[in-house]
């Protein structure tokens, strides 16, 4: 609820089905849609504006546009938005109907993404794919399988420690490079059966892993 002077001590705000709490920051997050919702008596409004006040940066994308009437749709109006991969700072909804004299104001901070680190093919130049499913590795064979640390979008993130781990081998560390990607020695394998390697990155703001599960076998296979 709003403060009790105002009209809009009704209203229930959501952020991503999340009820905001007046005295708190409303929660929205960058590589995804943030849905909003407002739940208000019919008798306060028929319809709802939504705005924005951020010093002109982030310039976020709104759904329906900004400053456009929306109409209450199973009981809430709603609005999606999102904003440019990669961004953070601090955001101030404004929600304004033409039946209600002032606005009311929602401050909001816009979270990075968490960037996601992949196995990743440099001869095909596609992702290897996430587990439970298993590539399959000829016996004895060179092998080849790098990493990419990337956003949602495809942004790679530069200049971020990461280490792989990888069974009957050393530990390979290195730094990302132009477009999120670490480059990995080949390897062999002598030996039959499932190998799983694991890369970590070691962001400021805490480590984010991925696997890969490899099966070594005899060739030919079917």
């Amino acid at each position: 609820m709003v403060n009790s002077t105002n009209p809009w001590e009704q209203a229930t705000v959501l952020f991503n089905g999340e009820e905001w709490q007046p005295g708190t920051t409303g929660e929205l997050n960058t590589g995804q849609i943030n849905k909003i919702e407002v739940q208000l008596p019919e008798n306060i409004a028929q319809t709802l504006r939504f705005g924005h006040a951020n010093g002109g940066n982030p310039q976020p994308e709104a759904s329906p546009d900004w400053g456009t009437d929306v109409q209450r749709t199973d009981g809430k109006f709603t609005v999606q938005v999102s904003f440019d991969a990669g961004y953070s700072g601090a955001i101030t909804l404004i929600i304004y109907s033409r039946e209600v004299d002032t606005p009311m104001e929602v401050p909001c901070q816009v979270a990075k993404e968490k960037p996601v680190l992949r196995f990743w093919y440099e001869s095909t130049g596609g992702e290897a794919p996430l587990p439970p499913a298993v590539v399959d590795i000829r016996l004895n064979g060179w092998s080849g399988v790098h990493m990419k640390l990337r956003y949602a979008d495809g942004t790679g993130v530069s200049g971020v420690p990461v280490t792989l781990y990888r069974p009957e081998k050393e530990d390979f560390k290195h730094t990302t490079g132009t477009g999120g990607v670490v480059m990995v020695n080949a390897f062999t394998y002598d030996t039959v059966g499932l190998r799983t390697f694991e890369g970590i990155a070691h962001l400021p703001g805490g480590d984010v892993s991925g696997k890969l599960l490899l099966n070594v076998r005899e060739w030919p296979w079917p």
